[in-house]
């Protein structure tokens, strides 16, 4: 990239910007929600199986839950049971925790919800 330098009227080399920002050519997040969406469907245990853990956490008394934490909580109880090519994906950790909410608004305050990258 070539510009004139001010005091000398001498074309001089640039580097260039160093960050350059890119605008996305599709809604990054209708992707992840599809995806979270198809990743449901094909395993409604884990939306079972996330929901007691939470009403346990509650019963409990837990005044905060971390979603990744009961993703982990799953995890270590269901290890031997789950097939092999089956994966708890953390990508949809959050996913699960705003549907939760949606479902359960009343327990709302128990959740940090962040704002997700692209739309919320």
């Amino acid at each position: 990239m070539k510009h004139l330098a001010q005091d000398s009227g001498t074309a001089q080399q640039s580097p260039g910007p160093l960050f350059v920002k890119v605008e996305p050519t599709f809604d990054v997040y209708k992707g992840c929600k599809e995806d979270f969406e198809k990743y449901d469907k094909q395993h409604p245990k884990v939306w079972q199986m996330y929901c007691v853990a939470v009403f346990n956490r509650i019963n409990e008394g837990e005044e905060r839950i971390g979603s990744k934490a009961i993703f982990e909580l799953i995890r270590a109880k269901c290890r031997a049971r789950m097939q092999d090519t089956f994966a708890l994906n953390n990508t949809y950790s959050s996913d699960y925790a705003r549907k939760f909410c949606n479902k359960y608004p009343q327990h709302r305050p128990k959740f940090e919800i962040r704002k997700k990258k692209g739309k919320d």
